[in-house]
C-alpha cells in the first residue's frame, strides 16, 4: 500500500507539471507557429462597436480555439514518455523497502500527540424500551435506557512538518537506496538512461497552522444493578496542525536541465495554532511554476481582516505572452455574531479576467455580502414567485458584470441574474440562473449559450485534446 502511494505520488507530481504546462500548438502542421502567430490568426473586431449575438459567438469561439491550441500535448512527448516510463519501470515490481521504512519513520516523528481529557458538558435523558409481555400477567415489560452524554474530548494534535522529510534516494539495480541529507531528493534514470532528479527543499521559519479536525464518537453500553442500561457517548477530536515552511521549492531536472520548477512563498500571521480565527488570522502566499518557457504565477493570494482586504491574482504566460490573467479584490470585514458564527460585513468586490488580450470580463459588487444574502433568501423561498423575483431584482442592482473585446470600453454583453419557472413532480418553483443580455435586448441563459452548437471549434478541439492525452498517458 505505502509503496503504491509513494510511487503514485512521484508520478502525480511529474504528471501535474506536464498537464499544467501542456501549452503548445494545435497539430503537427502548425508545430512551427508561435503564440504570436496563433493569437494573430484571431479575426479582428471593432471593439468600439457592439457586435451582434452571432458575431460575439463566432469571436469567442475563435479566441477559445486559439487559447486551447496552446495546451496541445504535441510538444511534450518527451515529458509524457518520462511519466509513462517512470510509472512502469519504478512501479510494483521495483523494491521500495528503503523508501517505505524511511516514510514510516518520518511520519512517526511528525506525529505528536498531546492527549488529555476535559469534561466539557454533561446531561442525560431516559426512554422506556419495550421488552415484551409478562408471561403470567400479560402486562408489557419496559426497561429504562439512560443516555448519558459525557462529551469528553480526547484531543490529539497531529503536526506535519514538510521540512522534516529529508533524505536522498537513488533508484538502481532494481531497488531504491537511501542516504541522509538536508533536503529530499529522488534520483532515477529516464527512458534514455539520463539521470532525473526530483527534489524538495524548504527554508525560512515555520508557522504552526490549524488545518481542521476529525471527530470520532464511541458508544458504550453497560447494565446497571437494577437491570436497566446506561449508554455513554465519548467523543474524540483529532486536530491537524501543519508547520508551514516559509519557502518551498520543488524541481525536476533531466540530464542536468531543469524542466519543472515550483516556488511557494508563505507568510502567515496566526492567532492560535489550534483553531481558526478569521477575525485575527492573516496570510500572504505567492507561487511560481515554470515549465519549458511557460509560467503560472500566483502573484498574490492574501487575506487580512485587520486591513479589511482579500486579494487573488494569477497569470499564465508563455515567454512574455500573457495567455490568461485573473484578479479578484474584496474589501470587507469579518466579524462574529452572538452565536460565535462568522459574518461578512459589507464587502466591495472587483473581478477582472483577461484572455489573450482579446476578451475581458469585468465584474463588481458594492455589497457582496448583501448580494449573497439576497441570493440565499431567494433560494430559501423558491416556491414563492413574488419573493424570488423581488430578491432577484434587488440582487441585480448590486451586481454589475460585462464582457469587453480587445481592451475596449464598449460593453459587448451584460451578465444578469434571471428567474426561471421550474415544474417537476414536487410542484412549481422559481430558480435563479445567470444569463447573458446582448445590446439588441436578446438574452440567453448560460446553459443555453455555452453549448456545442455555438462553439464548435472549442468543443471539437477539447474532445481531440482529451483523447490525445488519454491515449498518450499510460499511468494507471
Amino acid at each position: 500500500m505505502k509503496k503504491s502511494l509513494i510511487n503514485n505520488a512521484l508520478c502525480a507530481l511529474i504528471l501535474a507539471g506536464a498537464l499544467l504546462s501542456s501549452c503548445n500548438n494545435e497539430d503537427e502542421n502548425t508545430s512551427e507557429q508561435t503564440s504570436d502567430d496563433i493569437i494573430n490568426q484571431i479575426p479582428e473586431v471593432d471593439e468600439t462597436k457592439q457586435l451582434s449575438p452571432d458575431e460575439q459567438k463566432n469571436y469567442l469561439d475563435q479566441v477559445g480555439k486559439a487559447f486551447m491550441s496552446e495546451f496541445s500535448s504535441t510538444n511534450f512527448d518527451n515529458l509524457i514518455d518520462l511519466i509513462n516510463f517512470a510509472s512502469e519501470k519504478y512501479g510494483d515490481d521495483y523494491n521500495w523497502d528503503d523508501v517505505e521504512s524511511w516514510a514510516e519513520k518520518a511520519f512517526n516523528t511528525l506525529t505528536q500527540n498531546e492527549k488529555g481529557k476535559e469534561l466539557v458538558d454533561q446531561y442525560e435523558w431516559s426512554l422506556e424500551k419495550y421488552q415484551g409481555d409478562d408471561e403470567e400477567t400479560g402486562e408489557p415489560i419496559y426497561k429504562t435506557i439512560t443516555n448519558h452524554i459525557l462529551d469528553y474530548e480526547d484531543i490529539s494534535e497531529i503536526i506535519y512538518t514538510a521540512s522534516a522529510f529529508k533524505g536522498h534516494f537513488v533508484a538502481e539495480n532494481g531497488k531504491w537506496t537511501s542516504s541522509t541529507a538536508d533536503d529530499l531528493q529522488f534520483s532515477f534514470a529516464d527512458q534514455n538512461g539520463k539521470t532525473c532528479v526530483l527534489s524538495l527543499t524548504t527554508s525560512g521559519k515555520t508557522v504552526d497552522t490549524y488545518f481542521g479536525y476529525n471527530t470520532n464518537t464511541e458508544i458504550d453500553s453497560k447494565e446497571n444493578e437494577d437491570g436497566n442500561y446506561t449508554i455513554v457517548y465519548t467523543e474524540e477530536i483529532e486536530k491537524t496542525i501543519v508547520s508551514v515552511p516559509e519557502n518551498i521549492t520543488v524541481t525536476l531536472s533531466q540530464d542536468g536541465k531543469e524542466i519543472i520548477k515550483t516556488v511557494i512563498k508563505t507568510k502567515l500571521n496566526v492567532a492560535s495554532p489550534t483553531e481558526y480565527d478569521l477575525t485575527k488570522d492573516a496570510f500572504d502566499v505567492t507561487t511560481t511554476t515554470e515549465i519549458d518557457g511557460y509560467t503560472f504565477e500566483v502573484s498574490k493570494a492574501s487575506f487580512s481582516n485587520k486591513d479589511k482586504k482579500s486579494e487573488l491574482s494569477f497569470i499564465l504566460k508563455k515567454g512574455n505572452i500573457k495567455l490568461l490573467e485573473y484578479n479578484l479584490n474584496v474589501n470587507g470585514e469579518i466579524s462574529k455574531d452572538d452565536d460565535n458564527e462568522y459574518k461578512v460585513n459589507s464587502a466591495d468586490i472587483e473581478m477582472n479576467i483577461d484572455i489573450l488580450g482579446k476578451v475581458q470580463i469585468k465584474g463588481t459588487s458594492n455589497d457582496g455580502s448583501k448580494l449573497n444574502d439576497l441570493i440565499n433568501e431567494a433560494e430559501e423561498n423558491n416556491t414563492n414567485e413574488t419573493i424570488v423575483k423581488e430578491k432577484t431584482a434587488e440582487a441585480n442592482k448590486l451586481f454589475n458584470c460585462g464582457m469587453y473585446f480587445n481592451g475596449g470600453s464598449v460593453e459587448q454583453s451584460h451578465v444578469i441574474i434571471e428567474t426561471f419557472e421550474n415544474k417537476d413532480w414536487n410542484g412549481t418553483s422559481w430558480d435563479q440562473e445567470l444569463s447573458i443580455q446582448f445590446a439588441d435586448g436578446s438574452k440567453n441563459s448560460f446553459g443555453d449559450f455555452f453549448i456545442k452548437a455555438n462553439f464548435l471549434n472549442i468543443f471539437n478541439l477539447w474532445e481531440d485534446m482529451s483523447e490525445d492525452y488519454e491515449n498518450k498517458i499510460k499511468v494507471d
